[in-house]
């Protein structure tokens, strides 16, 4: 019989209101599943399924969870206490979004981070993944050693890259995580490229030089 291990805990998230209080208690966590308690019930919560009581386990291991609370993706830890939340039949938070204005030249730029780290973004909805530097990655001190090496096709040909994957990236209010990104050996692109890796899973809405990000 195959052994899964299984990493217990608590994680408190109380919120008050004049009418209710309501706590989730982050009870159990193993590779793509959560058991939590929603006052005092037990959900299962598992990758791919429906949201139950506002919530949908986006992903899991026996590290950490990352669960979306009302529209909004968080990162639960064991001993992390984060922020309040709105569950049930209370109303749900407005999604995240980001408006984005083209600029002279017809493109769009976003102010962001990469694993907390503050960049600049040039959308690019041809790129399959998030792009950036070997020298940007540097900077930013991303570990390449785990990454799968490959070659990539750019504007000015082939150059070798190495394909990894990043704790989070954010424009905005709007953060994902456990995003693929492609580090290319060199100095380009000088503007990290926001490609489908992370375009992907918002809902995107454009209207002249208006673009408007939704998370999902």
């Amino acid at each position: 019989m195959k052994k899964v291990a299984l990493v217990i805990f608590l994680l408190s998230l109380p919120w008050t209101s004049a009418q209710a209080e309501h706590e989730i208690l982050l009870m159990a966590l193993t590779t793509g599943k959560a058991i939590v308690l929603v006052d005092n019930q037990r959900v299962v919560l598992r990758i791919g399924e429906p949201a139950q009581h506002g919530l949908i386990l986006i992903d899991a291991n026996s590290q950490r969870a990352i669960i979306e609370v009302d529209g909004r993706q968080e990162r639960f830890e064991p001993g992390m206490v984060t922020r309040p939340v709105q569950l049930g039949d209370q109303p749900v938070a407005e999604k995240a979004r980001e408006s984005l204005w083209a600029d002279e030249t017809g493109f769009f730029i976003a102010e962001g981070s990469i694993d907390e780290q503050v960049v600049k973004f040039l959308i690019d909805t041809g790129s399959n993944h998030v792009a950036l530097s070997s020298q940007l990655a540097a900077r930013l001190g991303l570990d390449l050693s785990a990454g799968t090496k490959g070659i990539a096709n750019t504007a000015g040909g082939q150059t070798a890259m190495t394909l990894i994957t990043l704790d989070s990236v954010a424009i905005g209010q709007i953060r994902l995580f456990n995003v693929k990104a492609a580090v290319l050996r060199g100095k380009y692109p000088e503007i990290p490229l926001l490609g489908a890796s992370f375009l992907s899973r918002l809902q995107m809405l454009r209207s002249g030089d208006r673009m408007v990000l939704i998370q999902k």
